[in-house]
């Protein structure tokens, strides 16, 4: 099995339709926390949940990040008791699918291990 992602998510665009399309791609499951979102954005999670097929936690109010991110893990460990890990990513599309899959893949080949994943901002590419 591979590990889950967890993406806590308040008020999200649809770049979290398009991140959770391609990690889909890459077969991985995703569990969404939808954390007291404002009821304009259930579109976002109507589609999460029914075309990708997605398990949406909910929050009936904003309880931050933290705390979106235990909600997800605990649903994770209670339902998926053999994956080595979990993988957390933002809604906002800040974390490409591709760093997420390096970091899944490594958690695979580390299984009780902390994985941390770094940004390089110094970076020619990233300079302004």
């Amino acid at each position: 099995m591979k590990p889950i992602v967890i993406i806590p998510a308040l008020n999200p665009d649809e770049k979290l339709v398009t991140l959770v399309e391609q990690l889909k791609q890459y077969d991985l499951t995703t569990v969404i926390v939808n954390d007291g979102s404002t009821p304009g954005y259930e579109i976002i999670f109507d589609i999460l949940k029914e075309k990708l097929d997605c398990v949406v936690c909910v929050h009936t109010k904003n309880m931050g990040k933290g705390v979106a991110l235990k909600t997800g893990i605990a649903y994770a460990a209670n339902v998926y008791p053999d994956a080595p890990g979990y993988v957390t990513a933002d809604a906002d599309g800040q974390h490409s699918p591709e760093d997420i899959l390096k970091v899944a893949r490594m958690m695979e080949k580390n299984s009780g291990k902390f994985i941390l994943g770094t940004r390089d901002f110094n970076h020619e590419k990233n300079a302004l």
